[in-house]
């Protein structure tokens, strides 16, 4: 019987930055569009292989598109307190059109707020 593994707080900023990490790459060189002849997309099953992969992590694919889609995402600006600038805004550009209108507002205020 397979154990379950719970997520942890530092996980999800991980994952967060993993996408950032991969995303921008993609954007700097867009001949990485594929990882092992499937496209890169934020909540696709390759990024997150090439997830397991580097950090060996205990959680499956789709554990991990399910805490991204139901949990991480829905609740970004909690995970931004400990993200750079740079990676807010790459966040706010990839997933942005998932935020409902008011918590985009926020998301935009404070970056203003932050450049300044």
């Amino acid at each position: 019987m397979r154990q379950r593994f719970f997520f942890s707080y530092s996980e999800d900023i991980r994952m967060l930055k993993w996408v950032v990490r991969f995303t921008t790459s993609y954007l700097l060189n867009p001949s990485i569009i594929y990882f092992r002849n499937e496209p890169i997309k934020p909540l696709g099953t390759s990024i997150w292989n090439n997830y397991i992969e580097t950090y060996t992590s205990d959680h499956t694919v789709q554990s991990l598109v399910g805490r991204m889609r139901r949990n991480v995402i829905p609740n970004l600006d909690f995970y931004l307190k400990k993200m750079k600038t740079h990676e807010k805004v790459a966040l706010y550009r990839i997933f942005g059109q998932r935020l409902n209108n008011q918590k985009r507002t926020v998301f935009v205020l404070q970056n203003v707020y932050l450049e300044n």
